[in-house]
C-alpha cells in the first residue's frame, strides 16, 4: 500500500472536505486570517515566521482542493512509420 499525502488522506473523505471547503471560502474565514496575520506582523514577527503562517494558511486554505493536472502538451515527434 502507497502511503497517502495528508492532503489526499483529507480529500478523500467527501463530505468533510466539502464542509471545509465551504468554511475556507467564508467571509469570516477570510477576514480572521488576514486579521491574524496582520497581528503577527503587528508584534515585530520575524518575517521568517510571518512566511511560515503564510506557507500554513496556504497550506491550510489549499487542503480540501483537488489537484489539477498538468495540461497535456502536444508531441511534435517525428512520424517514424516509413512506408
Amino acid at each position: 500500500m502507497v502511503n497517502q499525502s495528508p492532503k489526499a488522506r483529507f480529500i478523500e473523505q467527501e463530505q468533510l472536505a466539502r464542509q471545509f471547503l465551504d468554511q475556507v471560502d467564508s467571509e469570516a474565514f477570510q477576514r480572521a486570517t488576514e486579521l491574524a496575520l496582520l497581528a503577527l506582523m503587528g508584534e515585530a514577527a520575524t518575517i521568517e515566521a510571518i512566511k511560515g503562517a503564510q506557507r500554513f494558511l496556504d497550506i491550510l486554505k489549499s487542503l480540501p482542493e483537488k489537484p489539477v493536472p498538468p495540461p497535456k502538451r502536444p508531441s511534435h515527434n517525428l512520424v517514424h512509420d516509413l512506408k
